[in-house]
C-alpha cells in the first residue's frame, strides 16, 4: 500500500550507534540518536517526530526496542549527508513536509 510505513526487525550488530548534531534545511535542531550502516542512516523515530517533519512514508525498523526510520527510504523528499569530522547529520527536507511557523 502506498503511503503506509513498513516495519522490520533488526539487530544493532550491523550498525554503529551515534549521537549527531542535526540540522534541517540549514537550521540546527539539536542532537539525534542514529544508526549508521550500509549507506543509510536510521534515525530514532521519536527524535524524527520532534524535528517537525510530517511524512507517513518511510521504512520503520524496530531495533533493540527502539523504532528507527530509514532516511534513505524518504528520498527524494528528504535527503541527508553525514559529516563524520563534525559528527553532524544534515537533512534537506522538501518544504511541503515541514509545518508552518508564524513570526511576528
Amino acid at each position: 500500500m502506498l503511503g503506509r510505513p513498513t516495519t522490520a526487525r533488526a539487530s544493532t550488530d550491523k550498525f554503529e550507534r551515534a549521537v549527531l548534531v542535526t540540522s534541517v534545511n540549514g537550521m540546527p535542531v539539536g542532537d539525534c540518536l542514529v544508526l549508521l550502516g550500509d549507506a543509510d542512516v536510521r534515525i530514532d523515530a521519536v527524535a524524527f517526530d520532534r524535528l517537525g517533519i510530517r511524512t507517513s512514508t518511510g521504512r520503520r525498523e524496530r531495533i533493540d526496542n527502539t523504532t528507527f526510520i530509514s532516511l534513505a527510504s524518504l528520498a527524494p523528499d528528504v535527503t541527508f549527508t553525514v559529516d563524520y569530522t563534525q559528527l553532524a547529520l544534515r537533512l534537506t527536507v522538501a518544504p511541503a513536509l515541514l509545518g508552518t511557523t508564524i513570526v511576528g
